[in-house]
């Protein structure tokens, strides 16, 4: 059953954030306690960024833990997909063997990555459980 709904905002996005402007923009939401902030490149304004404001307890690290107890699952075993910096949390999450990049991911993104497929676009993350699991 899900939870009964609140007024409370679980999450906010700042959509097209001009590139010259997000480096301020990031360094003011960062400055507020227990507040995470992430840029992403935008799908929606060519050239700019989205920024995924969420509390610090509600980051992908914290979802993926969430879904390894649920499903007794181990960072070990687990595999996670990421293309934006707001992914690295959740890469951090699982064992580096499980950490896949995007091919449109961005520098951090596969720095961090173990094994990189195609961009999303291109159908990466089935090539990737084709490669890492089915193989």
């Amino acid at each position: 059953m899900p939870p009964e709904p609140t007024d409370a905002i679980g999450k906010a996005v700042m959509h097209g954030v001009p590139t010259d402007y997000l480096d301020k923009r990031l360094a003011a939401l960062q400055s507020v306690a227990d507040v995470v902030a992430a840029p992403t490149t935008s799908w929606t304004v060519e050239g700019a960024m989205d920024v995924h404001i969420t509390h610090a307890l509600a980051s992908k690290f914290h979802g993926v833990q969430r879904l390894m107890r649920l499903y007794g699952a181990s960072p070990e075993t687990t595999l996670v997909f990421g293309d934006s910096d707001n992914d690295l949390p959740m890469l951090a999450a699982v064992d580096r063997y499980g950490r896949v990049g995007m091919g449109n991911a961005t520098p951090g993104v596969r720095a961090a990555a173990e094994h990189i497929v195609p961009a999303l676009a291109e159908d990466g993350v089935a090539s990737g459980l084709q490669r890492l699991v089915l193989r």
